[in-house]
C-alpha cells in the first residue's frame, strides 16, 4: 500500500517539474521574440543631402541618432488648388529631432512664410532613416486650402549621406 503513495507523489513531482521546464522554455520565447522585436537600426551619423519631391534642396546632419539643422523649402504643386507663388522655408535649428530605435521620426514644424502679406503655417516633418538614406514626408495644410484640402498637402523627400 505504501507504494502507491510513492508514485503518487514521484507522478506529481514530475508534473511540477513539466510545468517549471515549460513555463522557462515559454519565458525564453518571449524574451527572445521581445528582443528581436526592439532591434535597433543602425543610423549613419555625418552630412546629408537630397531632393524633396517639388525638386528642392534638403540638408541636415545626424548625430548621436538625431537630425540636426534641417533645412528645405515647401513648393506647392497644386495638389490642393490653384498654385503657385514662392516656397515656404523650412528650418528645423533650433532643436535637434531624436531619432527612434526602429529608425523613425516625426516633428511638428512651422513652414515660413515667403512674404510678409502670407502667414506662417504650421505643419509636420515625418520620416524613416536606414543606414545612410533617410526617406521622409512634410504635411503643410495651408489655411487658404483647408476647406477642400484635408488631408493637407503632402510633399515628400530623399536624402543620402555625403
Amino acid at each position: 500500500m505504501d507504494s502507491k503513495p510513492a508514485s503518487r507523489a514521484s507522478s506529481a513531482s514530475r508534473k511540477g517539474w513539466v510545468v517549471v521546464v515549460s513555463a522557462s522554455v515559454a519565458l525564453a520565447l518571449s524574451a527572445a521574440v521581445a528582443q528581436a522585436a526592439v532591434k535597433t537600426v543602425i543610423v549613419a551619423s555625418g552630412n546629408y543631402a537630397g531632393k524633396t519631391s517639388e525638386r528642392d534642396t534638403v540638408t541636415f546632419k545626424i548625430a548621436r541618432r538625431e537630425i540636426i539643422n534641417f533645412s528645405t523649402y515647401d513648393g506647392y504643386n497644386g495638389s490642393c488648388g490653384q498654385g503657385g507663388g514662392p516656397s515656404f522655408r523650412i528650418s528645423v535649428a533650433k532643436r535637434n529631432i531624436p531619432i527612434n530605435a526602429a529608425g523613425k521620426f516625426s516633428t511638428g514644424i512651422t513652414l515660413l512664410a515667403p512674404v510678409p502679406t502670407v502667414h506662417n503655417d504650421a505643419g509636420t516633418l515625418t520620416g524613416t532613416v536606414a543606414g545612410g538614406r533617410v526617406t521622409g514626408t512634410i504635411v503643410n495644410v495651408t489655411q487658404e486650402h483647408r476647406k477642400f484640402c484635408t488631408r493637407g498637402y503632402n510633399e515628400t523627400f530623399t536624402a543620402q549621406k555625403s
